[in-house]
């Protein structure tokens, strides 16, 4: 696991980025001390990974929020529905769920292979796309960076597009 983490970081580091000219988004990483351009995709017509960002691993796992972006026209309710029977066939635990007119917030629990790990995550629906905002982390890191982790989640938002990007 600590391997495939230290490559897939390595491969998000490396990968080259589009030019860089003043009309790119940056993403800024002021406590590491750099930005660097996004590399992204507009609307490629089915689910992908956006943005992962990593801690440092401890206890064999490095805990992570990433975002992906997924079609779907369905309604907010539907999508629920939807994860609702993901977390069963899962065997996740549901300790909170939240839902509102156009987005939905989970906080659940569970084990993937011999890790148990504790997810906060939240459902935005807009425009026949969900962004789904999903932190991990093993469940015994979870008390020490569950505020952490929320906030970030919490804190993503969706921006007036750029017309013609």
């Amino acid at each position: 696991m600590k391997k495939f983490l230290l490559a897939m970081l390595t491969l998000l580091i490396t990968l080259p980025c589009a030019a860089a000219d003043k009309t790119c988004s940056r993403l800024f990483f002021n406590q590491s001390g750099f930005s660097i351009t996004a590399l992204e995709e507009r609307n490629p017509g089915s689910a992908y990974t956006v943005l992962v960002m990593f801690l440092p691993v401890s206890d064999k796992f490095a805990p992570n929020v990433n975002v992906t972006v997924q079609p779907y026209r369905g309604s907010i309710q539907d999508y629920v529905r939807l994860t609702r029977s993901q977390f069963k066939s899962g065997k996740f635990k549901v300790l909170e769920e939240k839902i509102y007119p156009d987005e939905a917030v989970w906080e659940y629990a569970g084990r993937m292979g011999e890790l148990a790990l504790h997810w906060y995550a939240r459902a935005v629906s807009r425009n026949n796309q969900v962004y789904l905002v999903t932190a991990t982390a093993a469940e015994i890191q979870w008390p020490g960076l569950s505020a952490r982790m929320k906030r970030c989640v919490d804190s993503f938002r969706i921006e007036k597009q750029v017309p013609g990007k």
